[in-house]
C-alpha cells in the first residue's frame, strides 16, 4: 500500500511539473495573384518540463518545417509556404523564443544535423514513383 501511495505521489508530482507552451510559426505564402504575404500558422501546444526543453522542441519543429520546404523545392513543387521564424510563448503569454541556456548552441546544432542530414522526406513529383502509375 505504501509503495502505491509513493508511486501516485511521484506521478502527480511529475505531471504537475509539466507546463504548456504555444508554438507559432511565421511563414511566407504566395497568393493566387502572384504576390506573397507573411502570416502566422496555426498555434501548436508544446508540453514540457522547462522553458529550455520547450524551446528545443519548438526549434526541432521549425527545422522540420524548413527541411520539408527545402525537399519540396528539390522535387519541383512551387508555391509552398516558406518558414521564416517562430515564436514560443509560455503560459503567461510571454515570448521566450530568445531564451538563453548553457547548451543551446550545441543542442541546436545537434538537432539541425539530424534533421537536415535526412534523405528527402517529400515524395517524388513523378507519378510512377508515387505509385499512381500512368493515369
Amino acid at each position: 500500500m505504501k509503495k502505491i501511495l509513493l508511486f501516485l505521489i511521484a506521478v502527480f508530482t511529475f505531471a504537475s511539473c509539466q507546463k504548456k507552451y504555444t508554438y507559432v510559426e511565421k511563414v511566407r505564402e504566395a497568393s493566387v495573384f502572384g504576390c506573397s504575404s507573411e502570416k502566422d500558422k496555426d498555434e501548436t501546444v508544446i508540453v514540457a518540463a522547462s522553458d529550455s526543453a520547450a524551446y528545443l522542441e519548438a526549434f526541432q519543429n521549425f527545422c522540420i518545417s524548413k527541411k520539408v520546404y527545402q525537399d519540396m523545392l528539390v522535387r519541383g513543387m512551387k508555391d509552398v509556404s516558406v518558414p521564416l521564424s517562430f515564436k514560443l510563448y509560455n503560459e503567461q503569454g510571454i515570448d521566450i523564443s530568445d531564451i538563453m541556456f548553457a547548451t543551446r548552441a550545441d543542442k541546436e546544432k545537434e538537432i539541425s544535423d539530424i534533421i537536415f542530414g535526412m534523405e528527402n522526406v517529400v515524395g517524388s513529383s513523378d507519378k510512377s514513383e508515387n505509385g499512381l502509375g500512368d493515369l
